[in-house]
C-alpha cells in the first residue's frame, strides 16, 4: 500500500488531490505542529487514509457532466475525509463502535487511538440520501425570528401560527 502511495503522491499533491502545505502557525494549529511534529496538512492521514483520498478525489476529477454530479461528490469526499484522519476519535457513545468526525469539538486533537474506517466504512460518510435534506413540497418557508421557532409534534409553530 505504501508502495502504491509513493507512486502517486507528488502528482496528486501537484493536481490538488492531496493536501501539500505547510501548517499555518495559529492559535488553532500549533498543537498537532507541537504535539507530533505533523508540519503539513497531509502528516494529519495515515498512507491508506491519503491514498483513499487521493484515489476518490482522482476519480471525481474525472467527472465531466453533470456538474451537480461532482460537486455531490465532492460533498462525499468531504464528509469520508472528516471521519477518516488521524483526528478522528472513536465515539463516545455506548454500545456504538464507530469513528467520529474530526470537528467533534472546534479543536485540532491529536490522539493516540485515532480511529480510521476501512473503504467500505467509508461509504456510509460519503454516500448522503439527498432525500432527506430537501424540504418536502407541502412545506412553508418562511424567515423568522430564531426566538420565535418552536417544533410540537410534528409541525412548526411560528409565532403561534400552525405551518405544516
Amino acid at each position: 500500500m505504501l508502495g502504491l502511495l509513493e507512486e502517486r503522491f507528488h502528482e496528486w499533491q501537484r493536481q490538488g488531490y492531496l493536501p501539500s502545505r505547510r501548517i499555518v502557525s495559529g492559535y488553532n494549529t500549533e498543537q498537532p505542529v507541537r504535539e507530533r511534529g505533523w508540519t503539513y496538512w497531509n502528516h494529519l492521514f495515515n498512507p491508506r487514509q491519503l491514498l483513499l483520498s487521493g484515489s476518490l478525489n482522482e476519480r471525481i476529477s474525472q467527472i465531466k457532466e453533470p456538474q451537480d454530479c461532482q460537486i455531490t461528490c465532492l460533498l462525499g469526499l468531504q464528509r469520508s475525509v472528516d471521519h477518516n484522519s488521524r483526528l478522528s476519535g472513536w465515539s463516545a457513545s455506548i454500545g456504538k463502535e464507530i469513528v467520529d468526525h474530526v470537528f467533534a469539538n472546534q479543536a485540532l486533537n491529536t490522539l493516540n487511538n485515532f480511529g480510521a474506517r476501512a473503504a467500505i466504512a467509508v461509504k456510509s460518510a460519503f454516500l448522503v440520501n439527498i432525500q432527506d435534506f430537501l424540504v418536502q413540497n407541502t412545506s412553508i418557508i418562511e424567515p423568522a425570528d430564531g426566538r420565535t421557532v418552536n417544533i410540537a409534534h410534528g409541525s412548526l409553530i411560528l409565532g403561534g401560527t400552525s405551518k405544516n
